[in-house]
């Protein structure tokens, strides 16, 4: 059994409502992707993500992943701010 490693974290943000986290997967042959972008629900006040999967992007090179992740930021803030 091989053990489990983390994968790479190429970008972190985290909004009121969302954490959003671009990462290179530790087992990219299986993705076939160089990096994705998943976005994550957060609990309503609390600091924590209940780790619900809401939106994921998946990209073949690092420069895709850090435009990729700039874009998911502005779509979940821009839908932050409707809800308001």
């Amino acid at each position: 059994m091989m053990p489990f490693s983390m994968p790479t974290r190429i970008a972190r943000t985290k909004t009121r409502l969302y954490l959003i986290s671009t990462v290179l997967p530790t087992d990219d042959e299986f993705f076939g992707t160089r990096a994705e972008t998943m976005v994550f629900l957060l609990k309503p006040n609390e600091n924590d993500s209940i780790y619900t999967e809401i939106d994921v992007q998946y990209y073949r090179t690092l420069e895709e992943a850090k435009l990729g992740h700039k874009q998911m930021v502005k779509k979940y803030k821009k839908m932050e701010n409707h809800s308001l």
